[in-house]
């Protein structure tokens, strides 16, 4: 995985705020991105999002804080929390996601975080491409 020097820029600034060290980042146009181990999950949002909204204030732009799970399909469900997946399997680099119609109307709404998450996903679980 390469980062870019803004995304490592942000990484840092990051790091020093929260004491969390991040394992990736993704800047987009309004959004800051991080992904940190689940155990520092807490630690990094801090206590009634205090850190968040810090980060945030600081960047500019909104922030979100994913936690790296052991499995893509286990990412891709803590990253919507609440949208309810009928099925998410793994078909060799293929993640494959299947939604009732009213949780598809529901997941559209999520399509920029869900391109945040397609792009983690390649990084760090070497996935080529995910599917609904």
């Amino acid at each position: 995985m390469k980062l870019t020097q803004d995304e490592i820029f942000y990484i840092n600034r990051f790091d020093a705020l929260t004491k969390v060290m991040a394992r990736d980042c993704i800047v987009a146009e309004n959004v800051i991105a991080f992904v940190v181990k689940p155990e520092d999950i807490g630690r990094a949002i801090g206590k009634n999002g205090k850190n968040a909204r810090l980060l945030a204030k600081q960047f500019g732009k909104r922030v979100e804080i994913f936690a790296l799970q052991d499995t893509p399909e286990e990412f891709i469900k803590s990253a919507f929390p609440d949208i309810k997946f009928s099925n998410i399997e793994k078909k060799g680099n293929t993640v494959i996601i299947k939604l009732d119609s009213p949780e598809r109307r529901r997941f559209m709404e999520y399509i920029a975080r869900f391109k945040r998450i397609k792009k983690f996903a390649e990084r760090n679980y070497n996935i080529e491409d995910i599917r609904f």
